[in-house]
């Protein structure tokens, strides 16, 4: 989505920390996906290793996080 917006995600931007990164590249993308991609890596990672020692749990936490993200897609497409 950022890729294909990307003329146009400075002014669409909400996050705080999304219009920082893109301010510190001068209007470009790439910090944001650098910072887009570690996050979700890092969290990925976070559930995984949370699953092999916690398996009931992460699935409260997974179901959690799917909900939100999902929101957050209707709050985009609706935007």
């Amino acid at each position: 989505l950022v890729v294909l917006n990307r003329e146009n995600i400075a002014s669409f931007e909400e996050n705080p920390i999304g219009r920082w990164l893109l301010r510190a590249n001068s209007g470009g993308i790439t910090y944001l996906l650098i910072a887009k991609s570690v996050g979700t890596t890092v969290t990925a990672s976070i559930l995984l290793w949370s699953f092999w020692s916690r398996p009931q749990f992460t699935l409260v936490i997974t179901t959690v996080v799917a909900c939100a993200q999902i929101l957050l897609l209707w709050y985009l497409s609706n935007f």
